[in-house]
């Protein structure tokens, strides 16, 4: 703004009548002397105020010259403010870059700061979504007992060789089949693994695969696997339409107390010291075969047995299974409803899991085989609730045909933020939580080996119990075997 126009500008005929006035105030001078404008100018803020009052004077002195000097000093004061805002409009237009980069820094931290509790939450829905899957699952179980002349809770696993064929035999197909649910339509939302191991052994079957582990060999001629066209390409589309299609599949591991309950004991009695001795003969088969064991769990086993049935675990969470054989050999698909199902080289996982095993220092978790395994003493600690023994005897055995035995739950996996859903006996769904980030569930092993813990030939890692025996059973018997035998009461 020019200097001239500048409100105020110096009177100096004035100023110096006011400086003649004498020592008093300024304000007080012009006063006394009747200078109006100076008083204006001096007791007011308002400019324009002022400036109408010096143009009423000079218009009343005639003084025309200093009425059109104002006018252009208000003119250009306008002008210039009217810039100066224009100008200040214009520069708020856009952001500058240090008010970018802190908006940007602001979203981050909001970023940061939601991004994990939506992913908790959405993980939390799945993990209700599985828990909804296992009740359904549990009250079709139960009903599949009321039906069923023997009280099976099921016929078996989802396992070809070892059961039948699945869309006859084993859980899946008993659930389907009844009406219940089609649990391949029911897949654990948290696992990435979408079907069983087993889909192998059905991709490869041909005219000569045979049963295993005791299964009967009419089981493999049931329901639609006589007709499977005997090449890998053609039975992953033939089982994709027969089986997929319709719901036989799942990615939920049942136990080995579901599927085979107990295992099948020979009890005798020490003549020296009358005392019942326990022998399971795993001979004919592994620990998984129907040939070794008492076949699927029912509902006197149940209502007979010595532990709750809260506490017996049915189904869980599936696990990735051995790399050398859980890994798809070929497309599972239809073309009658152009659905892939899963696709050559996805894992899968177990179907069931192995049942009672030891750990052999440095030589790895095992089940039974070919053993006549000596159960006394195992028998003897779980009557008496003494499983610091049968941790100590698990966890360091001389072999894995001998000493004592925890149920094999590696086939089940912390696949919900570190916990898994186990589905118990009394149709109750449990969360266990993985406390040492191994992702399985230890029963109670211990004292591995250096370097083997957590290795392909053990898995768990060193750490607390995680299914301690009140929440979780993970011992051999769910009857005692010896209830109402008192010895031998006959003579020759």
């Amino acid at each position: 703004m020019p200097e001239s126009c500048k409100p105020g500008r110096p009177d100096f005929a004035k100023q110096s009548r006011i400086e003649a006035a004498g020592p008093e105030s300024s304000l007080r001078a012009a006063r006394r002397i009747g200078d109006l404008t100076a008083v204006t100018e001096r007791s007011s803020g308002d400019w324009k105020d002022n400036r109408l009052r010096k143009e009423v004077r000079s218009e009343r002195q005639g003084d025309w010259n200093e009425i059109e000097w104002t006018r252009e000093c208000d003119k250009k004061r306008l002008l210039f403010w009217n810039g100066f805002l224009e100008y200040k409009k214009m520069k708020r237009k856009g952001f500058t870059l240090v008010e970018m980069l802190v908006v940007i820094a602001i979203i981050g931290i909001l970023i940061a700061l939601l991004l994990p509790a939506l992913q908790a939450a959405r993980e939390s829905a799945r993990s209700a979504q599985c828990k909804a899957n296992l009740r359904q699952f549990g009250i079709g179980l139960l009903m599949h007992a009321d039906h069923d002349p023997s009280g099976r809770l099921c016929t078996g696993a989802f396992d070809f060789r070892r059961d039948g064929c699945p869309d006859t035999w084993g859980w899946v197909a008993d659930l389907k089949n009844l009406g219940v649910c089609e649990p391949g339509k029911m897949l654990d939302p948290s696992n990435p693994l979408k079907g069983l191991e087993k889909w192998n052994d059905l991709i490869g079957q041909t005219a000569t695969s045979a049963p295993k582990d005791g299964c009967p060999a009419d089981r493999l001629l049931h329901g639609c696997c006589p007709g499977a066209p005997g090449t890998p390409t053609e039975n992953g589309l033939y089982f994709g339409q027969h089986l997929a299609d319709k719901g036989y599949n799942t990615n939920y591991v049942a136990s080995w107390y579901l599927v085979r309950s107990e295992p099948r004991l020979d009890v005798t009695i020490d003549a020296a010291t009358s005392e019942m001795l326990v022998a399971w003969d795993t001979g004919p088969s592994t620990g998984k075969g129907l040939a070794v064991t008492k076949g699927p769990l029912t509902m006197r086993q149940l209502e007979s047995a010595v532990v709750p049935s809260s506490n017996i675990p049915l189904l869980g969470c599936g696990s990735p299974g051995d790399p050398g054989e859980a890994v798809l050999t070929q497309d599972v698909a239809s073309t009658a409803t152009n659905t892939t199902y899963m696709q050559a080289g996805d894992r899968l996982t177990e179907a069931f899991c192995d049942g009672p095993a030891n750990y052999v220092p440095a030589g790895g978790i095992w089940i039974p085989d070919d053993d006549v395994v000596d159960l006394t003493d195992q028998m003897n600690a779980e009557r008496t609730g003494d499983w610091a023994s049968i941790y100590a005897g698990a966890s360091a055995a001389a072999d894995h045909g001998a000493g004592y035995f925890l149920h094999d739950t590696r086939d089940w996996y912390a696949v919900h933020n570190g916990t898994c859903n186990l589905l118990m006996a009394d149709g109750s769904v449990k969360q266990v939580r993985d406390q040492n980030g191994d992702g399985y569930l230890n029963p109670g092993f211990s004292g591995f080996a250096a370097g083997e813990g957590g290795t392909s030939e053990v898995l768990f890692k060193d750490g607390p119990v995680e299914l301690v025996p009140q929440e979780v059973f993970s011992g051999v018997f769910i009857v005692d075997p010896t209830a109402g035998k008192t010895g031998d009461t006959e003579q020759d």
